[in-house]
């Protein structure tokens, strides 16, 4: 089983996406591996950090929206 593959299964999109930055980095002999598993790590962390951020941020205008929506149509309780 490939790297790839193995990221796909645990649902690592976001190291995914910015592995060959990271490799790169690591090639040209910036990183040894405890810093290569660092940065990668952390760029997954970020990308999911986020994601949430964006997705509390969605409810909120939404809630927000409806919110405004029930005010100027009188229904507001």
């Amino acid at each position: 089983m490939g790297l790839i593959s193995l990221l796909e299964r645990m649902k690592m999109e976001h190291l995914l996406a910015q592995l060959d930055g990271v490799c790169e980095h690591s090639a040209k002999g910036d990183l040894d591996y405890k810093s290569f598993l660092t940065q990668g790590l952390e760029a997954e962390w970020r990308g999911r950090l986020l994601h949430a951020v964006g997705q509390r941020l969605r409810i909120c205008v939404h809630q927000a929206t409806r919110r405004s929506a029930r005010v100027r149509t009188g229904t507001a309780r």
